[in-house]
């Protein structure tokens, strides 16, 4: 893959921090990145380097000094994911590779423990994509930690829950890399327009979406929305995807877009179905009905081994599948329920938390799935991804300000339109109540 200058700096930067056996050396190296950088790219042609030199070295029989192990890592298990294209097998998100375990405390809420330092030589290098997203318990374990990172992400994007970007940020000072050159998109005036959302996000400015920009984005009618949208997904679904801002909205794309391919089967016992991680507590679960490499094939089973999550789902009469999946790598099965319809699942939840019943709403949370078949996603879900068309559907956004801030629609708007290499299609805009300076 051919790089280009920036990048090829960005690359040898990387590899001579991490040869670098002196130890006074930085414990951080920062890789500040504007969407669509070509992160993944640089860092897969840098692991293919990285290799090649470990060869040479043990050809010749000498001693070459560089970093005993090279962990790739993710603040997410979506972002985690989408590492595995750089061909390294040392992938997982931070908190699997720091021992950050989720807990629950004595009155049912959750919080993140660290059981124990992991066992890597102090030479150890972790490369941390999505950086932003530290969340304080994570960044005290890495400050705590011998090992030597690399953060890479874009502060524009999103930051952590309950964290502020001074919080986040303050120990990337050491050694800073820098792209401003952006290659995912096709038209040099999308490319144009992510910098002012990036720049917007910078001086705390909500503006109006423009109602076309060059020939990759439009706001169009709603109408003409959805004839559009059928017209893509049913042309080449995995090109396509529909953002939007929240789960119930996700949940609506989800069963239209199902309907316009005519997958309106329901999932039943002794289905076999295709997940993107496998089934373990605390992590989120995606079904993927085309299949691909890294899934986990799992099986509709008609009875579960521990009776408590079905037992809750009963008693507010929501209909459930159990779901199980064998890891190799444990020879054990996991075990998870289904949900197919989220409004019913998101009504329970909310009622125990308004009960502060935190048990039983934990209980749900970490146990109970909704198929997700990647057709529609929300903001936060899709960072990290490259896709040719998006469809962004704005009319829920003033709803999520209540819950989330001004800053974080900031940046869902620049994260979700910088996630299109080719089109974005828009509904609606931005209301007029979240324009200006904030």
């Amino acid at each position: 893959m051919l790089l280009s200058k920036t990048q090829e700096d960005i690359k040898n930067s990387i590899l001579e921090f991490i040869l670098d056996d002196n130890p006074k050396t930085s414990k951080f190296l920062r890789w500040n990145a504007i969407a669509g950088a070509g992160k993944t790219s640089t860092l897969k042609e840098m692991y293919k380097d990285y290799k090649e030199i470990n060869s040479i070295n043990n050809s010749l029989n000498q001693y070459l000094k560089i970093r005993d192990k090279l962990f790739f890592t993710a603040t997410t298990n979506p972002a985690a994911t989408l590492l595995n294209t750089i061909g390294c097998r040392n992938i997982s998100t931070i908190h699997k590779f720091l021992n950050l375990k989720v807990m629950r405390g004595n009155n049912g809420t959750q919080y993140l423990y660290q059981v124990n330092q992991p066992k890597y030589s102090k030479d150890t290098i972790v490369i941390i994509d999505e950086a932003s997203m530290v969340c304080d318990v994570t960044y005290e374990a890495i400050i705590n930690s011998p090992y030597h990172y690399i953060l890479i992400g874009d502060n524009q994007q999103f930051l952590a829950v309950n964290n502020n970007t001074e919080d986040v940020f303050k120990f990337y000072k050491e050694k800073e890399l820098t792209s401003t050159e952006t290659f995912r998109f096709e038209d040099p005036a999308l490319s144009s327009y992510v910098r002012v959302l990036k720049q917007n996000v910078m001086d705390r400015k909500i503006e109006y979406i423009p109602n076309k920009i060059g020939d990759s984005l439009w706001i169009i009618d709603d109408d003409v929305y959805f004839n559009t949208l059928r017209d893509a997904y049913q042309y080449n679904s995995d090109d396509c995807l529909t953002i939007t801002f929240s789960n119930k909205q996700v949940s609506k794309y989800e069963t239209h877009i199902k309907n316009i391919l005519g997958q309106t089967h329901k999932v039943k016992t002794g289905d076999k179905l295709i997940f993107k991680s496998p089934i373990r507590q605390h992590m989120g679960y995606r079904i993927d009905p085309k299949g691909g490499k890294n899934l986990t094939e799992i099986e509709v089973i008609k009875q579960a081994s521990s009776p408590i999550v079905g037992n809750l789902l009963d008693q507010a009469n929501i209909d459930y599948l159990i779901v199980r999946s064998r890891e190799k790598t444990h020879k054990i099965y996991r075990e998870c329920y289904l949900v197919e319809d989220y409004q019913e699942l998101s009504s329970v939840l909310r009622r125990y938390a308004r009960k502060k019943s935190w048990n039983e709403y934990y209980d749900i949370k970490n146990n109970v799935t909704v198929p997700n078949y990647g057709y529609a996603s929300t903001a936060h879900g899709s960072q990290g991804m490259t896709i040719p068309y998006v469809f962004l559907d704005l009319t829920d956004i003033a709803h999520m300000t209540h819950l989330v801030g001004k800053d974080t629609i900031n940046r869902m708007i620049y994260v979700a339109i910088s996630r299109a290499s080719k089109n974005v299609f828009v509904r609606g805009n931005i209301p007029q109540s979240l324009i200006g300076n904030y």
